[in-house]
Formats: structure tokens, C-alpha cells, sequence
């Protein structure tokens, strides 16, 4: 049974550019690292949760077009792309406007893309009235506004009153971890 990402991983091939990219262009701050000769494992654990890892044992070459890519959540976006430019970074396209978020993909130095995300300031508070409201009272999805109707929760037949009940935890707890950074 899967329980989590462990970590996104990106090939490089300048171990001593990635790193300068990582740690003084991003600010992370490195986790595990280890070597054999010239092969390396770095990791970069997450202030929020997760770990990004960046190794030169595979023989995959770096690139914008080959796949998976990671999306790391901003406080500020707009802030983070100025700086980001003012120090060399490369961003492919515009900021992205959807209905809940704003997001731009950029290359780091070894060319892998990189996406930066941003939840709208609506969708932050929303998120965090919710989980506030969840805490404070854990069936509350499952009263609803109206007679029984959640006022956020998914609409779905249930069988009985326990099962309503182990759904309600189950979502208030999932959402009090999902939305944990939101809150702050």
C-alpha cells in the first residue's frame, strides 16, 4: 500500500552547480548527502514536508521535457520570481493564472523544470477557516447548512450513520494534514 512520496529525485551532472542552485538560489538547506568517488546522493528535506534529491549515480540526463517535476508551494510569488531573476534563473512562459492558484515553471542549472505554486489568498484563507472549522468540530462537513447537506464535503450516498461518522474523521484528519501549511 503506498503511505506517501518519499522524494522527487532529479539527475545532474555539476554536482558543485546544482548545490549552488539548492542552497544559495533556493536557500535550502542540505539534508542526507553522500558519495562514492565523484557519484553523488544530496538530499534537501522541506520545511513543510518532503524531500527533494538530486544525484549523479543514474545515467539519466537532466531535462525540462522528461517527465515528472516537482512543484514547490510559495508564500510569494511574485517576490520569489524577481529574485529568482535577478539572479540568473531561467523561466519558461508566464505566470500561469488558474481559478485557485498561480504558478510558473522554471530550469534549475542543470535544466530539469521546477514549478513554483502559489494558492490564491482566497483559497489560503478558505482553506484555513475550514480546517479551523473541522478542528473545532470534526462532524461539521457532515451537518451541513441544510438539513444534513455538507457544506464542503463530497456528496455521497452513505449506508448508515457510523459509516457518516468514520468518514468525518477520516476527512477532518486528511484535511488537517493536507492543509496544515495553509494555516500559518
Amino acid at each position: 500500500m503506498l503511505k506517501k512520496v518519499a522524494f522527487t529525485m532529479y539527475p545532474i551532472r555539476d554536482v558543485v552547480r546544482a548545490r549552488r542552485f539548492y542552497e544559495e538560489t533556493l536557500g535550502l538547506t542540505v539534508g542526507m548527502n553522500g558519495n562514492q568517488g565523484d557519484q553523488w546522493w544530496i538530499e534537501y528535506d522541506l520545511p513543510g514536508g518532503g524531500c527533494v534529491a538530486l544525484t549523479n549515480f543514474i545515467p539519466d540526463e537532466p531535462s525540462a521535457a522528461a517527465g515528472g517535476t516537482i512543484a514547490f508551494e510559495v508564500e510569494d510569488l511574485d517576490a520569489l520570481i524577481a529574485d529568482l531573476k535577478s539572479k540568473g534563473t531561467t523561466f519558461r512562459g508566464d505566470v500561469v493564472h488558474g481559478p485557485n492558484c498561480r504558478m510558473i515553471t522554471c530550469l534549475n542549472t542543470e535544466g530539469n523544470s521546477i514549478i513554483l505554486h502559489q494558492l490564491n489568498p482566497k483559497n489560503r484563507w478558505q482553506a484555513r477557516e475550514r480546517v479551523l472549522a473541522v478542528a473545532a468540530n470534526p462532524f461539521r462537513p457532515l451537518l451541513g447548512a441544510a438539513r444534513g447537506t455538507p457544506t464542503w464535503a463530497p456528496q455521497r450516498a452513505t449506508r448508515g450513520r457510523r459509516d457518516r461518522a468514520s468518514r468525518g474523521d477520516q476527512c477532518a484528519a486528511a484535511d488537517l494534514r493536507r492543509l496544515s501549511s495553509v494555516t500559518t
